[in-house]
């Protein structure tokens, strides 16, 4: 989420990016994935979840919250990064057999 942000369970606040204002001169947040922990104590629990965009223009929830053990929510964060880590690698690839096919249809 690259908006200002506050997210609280059971009115503890769990995580937060940036803070909120109402004048143009307030900090600005910034797109900041968090990983946090938390143990609920009841078999249900409250999330609140304040938003607040003054300075993107698609503001709010870019990403889904995962929830999860801290194992598996550890694990799908480096599954992602090991996807977009490939996809980049492949994207390098192909532009550099594009460029040696080009420069060997150059010579030939």
């Amino acid at each position: 989420m690259a908006s200002v942000y506050r997210l609280y369970i059971d009115d503890f606040l769990i995580v937060y990016n940036g803070n909120f204002g109402d004048a143009e001169s307030a900090p600005v947040s910034y797109y900041r994935p968090q990983l946090s922990a938390f143990m609920p104590t009841n078999d249900s629990f409250d999330l609140i979840l304040l938003v607040s965009n003054d300075a993107y223009a698609i503001g709010g929830m870019w990403e889904s919250i995962i929830f999860g053990t801290y194992q598996q929510v550890l694990i799908y964060n480096k599954l992602i990064s090991i996807a977009g880590a490939l996809a980049t690698a492949g994207l390098i690839v192909v532009c550099l057999l594009n460029n040696s096919v080009d420069i060997i249809l150059r010579i030939v």
